[in-house]
Order: C-alpha cells, then sequence, then structure tokens
C-alpha cells in the first residue's frame, strides 16, 4: 500500500475548506477537515493528511490510513500486526464553565449549574439559564418558570414602553428538565476542559486539552495522538 503524501494535499484541502466542518491543529494556525488529520511537517509546520485517524509518518511527509504503519524505508504502508496496539487521536477538549457548588458535577461554558432535590447538581443547557424552584426544570436567560402551567415565559415590552405582563405580548415555551444532563465527566487540569468519562486528558497545545478515549491512557508528545496504559508512543504506533 503506498503512501499519502501529505504536502500536496494542503492546496487540495484549502479548494475545499470552504465547504467543509473543520478543526485547528495543534498550531491554532492550521485547519484540516472532519475527514482529514493534522499532521507536522518536517519543517515544524502542519498540514492535512486526507484520511481520517491516519497514522502521521516520521519524514513529516507522508501519512498511511486508520490500521497500518508508515514504513519510510520501503515507501509503504503496511498492516498493524495483533502485537502493535494503535495509537488513538485525540479529540478536543469541550469548554468548561466550571465545577458546581457541589464539588462534583462539572457543567460546559455552555450551560449553567442548578441545584437538584437530591442536593446535587445537574446541567441547565443554558447559558446563564435559569434554575427554577421545583429543582427539576430550568429556563433561558431572560425568561421565568411558570411551574403552573410549564412553560418559561419572556414578558415582551408593550406599545406603553411597560413590561406589564396583562398588557403585554409573551412568549412561552416548555420547561426543560435538566436532569438527564447529569453527566460524569473528567475535568482536566485548570477546570477549563473537560473530557466524557473514562478518558484521559492530554495537551493538544500549551492552552488547550483533548481527550483520549481510554482511561489512564499515555499521551503521546505529537499533541495528537495517544496509546493504551502500559504501552509507549513511537512514531508509528504503541510498543
Amino acid at each position: 500500500m503506498n503512501v499519502v503524501t501529505i504536502a500536496s494535499i494542503s492546496l487540495l484541502f484549502l479548494w475545499m475548506s470552504a465547504s467543509t466542518q473543520s478543526a485547528l491543529c495543534p498550531d491554532q494556525k492550521t485547519q484540516c477537515g472532519d475527514d482529514m488529520t493534522c499532521c507536522k511537517w518536517s519543517s515544524g509546520n502542519y498540514g492535512c493528511c486526507p484520511l481520517a485517524s491516519a497514522q502521521c509518518c516520521a519524514d513529516g511527509l507522508h501519512c498511511c490510513p486508520n490500521g497500518t504503519k508508515c514504513n519510510d524505508k520501503e515507501g509503504t504502508c503496511d498492516e498493524l500486526t495483533a502485537q502493535t496496539p494503535q495509537r488513538l487521536p485525540l479529540m478536543v477538549g469541550q469548554q468548561s464553565s466550571g465545577v458546581c457548588p457541589d464539588k462534583n458535577q462539572t457543567c460546559l461554558q455552555y450551560e449553567t449549574c442548578c441545584k437538584e432535590k437530591s442536593g446535587s447538581y445537574g446541567c441547565c443547557p443554558y447559558q446563564s439559564g435559569v434554575c427554577c424552584s421545583d429543582l427539576l426544570h430550568c429556563c433561558p436567560h431572560g425568561t421565568r418558570c411558570d411551574l403552573i402551567h410549564k412553560e418559561c415565559v419572556r414578558a415582551e415590552v408593550n406599545i406603553m414602553g411597560t413590561t406589564d405582563t396583562d398588557n403585554s405580548l409573551t412568549t412561552r415555551m416548555r420547561l426543560i428538565g435538566f436532569e438527564a444532563t447529569n453527566v460524569t465527566r473528567v475535568v482536566c487540569p485548570g477546570s477549563r476542559y473537560t473530557c466524557p468519562d473514562n478518558n484521559t486528558c492530554c495537551h493538544i497545545s500549551a492552552s488547550q486539552w483533548g481527550c483520549c478515549p481510554l482511561l489512564n491512557a499515555v499521551c503521546c508528545r505529537d499533541g495528537i495522538h495517544c496509546c493504551p496504559s502500559g504501552t509507549a508512543c513511537t512514531t508509528t504506533g504503541c510498543q
């Protein structure tokens, strides 16, 4: 299987970037499509391999499909042996709004901590949301909870310039329950980023954390991959 030259793919990606969702590489400048992989060139800059979850070759010029390893000497992509663990790509961590007052629950940047009946906290799926007094529901910022009608109500300013509910138009929407969003997350150092449960936080840049989908994983120095616990990162995989 021939290796893929990433240097020649950079121009192709720039042509496609207007219609393709993209993510920043660790240099915080280069953008690669969701179906591509960031790879560091020999120059130290980043290019885009036109394959998802690809292996970046040590020569800084080529990449190989997921499930293979680079054979720089032969210029081929070789199948991984059963004894060779595969490196996994890191996913960008989600930004956190901080730890809730119970010191256990962590909500994302666009969520709001709300207290539950149990005394613990859940995450309302609205930024600066309004926590309802029933300790079960929440409403968007700028509205109030109408627990009788199970609605979130926003009073619109009427023609007289007041917000008198009797004389104003109102916008109503159903209350949102936040108990279902109470999920366990791994809080990365600094509490600015979180990862799903049973993941490992790994640096993808000096100020940003990514998530490895393995517990107690080994974070590779390239800021792109990780390996299972008990192994070490190499340029082609884990050993």
